[in-house]
């Protein structure tokens, strides 16, 4: 993690502004989006190996996650905004 705050503390420094993003989905939104892409002729072929990976949710959100918020504490103007979902009706 160090090596990340140096990291972005050089961008800063060099006048960059600097905006980090954090999305999350739950396990349940997650599966509902690949069920939909698998069912569908259309979508499949966007379900890639990498996908069969991220359906095993869990630790390694919780350690993105944390790394994230480690991270924007040292961020010289950071913000931590929890996001509200609104779906547009299909």
């Amino acid at each position: 993690m160090s090596q990340i705050n140096e990291f972005e503390k050089m961008i800063q420094e060099s006048g960059i502004h600097l905006i980090k993003l954090y999305f999350s989905i739950t396990k349940t939104e997650q599966e509902r989006h690949f069920k939909d892409i698998l069912n569908s002729p259309i979508k499949k072929w966007k379900y890639s190996n990498i996908d069969k990976k991220l359906r095993c949710f869990g630790t390694n959100t919780q350690s993105i996650k944390r790394l994230y918020l480690k991270t924007l504490k040292n961020m010289h103007h950071g913000r931590l905004l929890k996001l509200i979902e609104k779906r547009m009706q299909e």
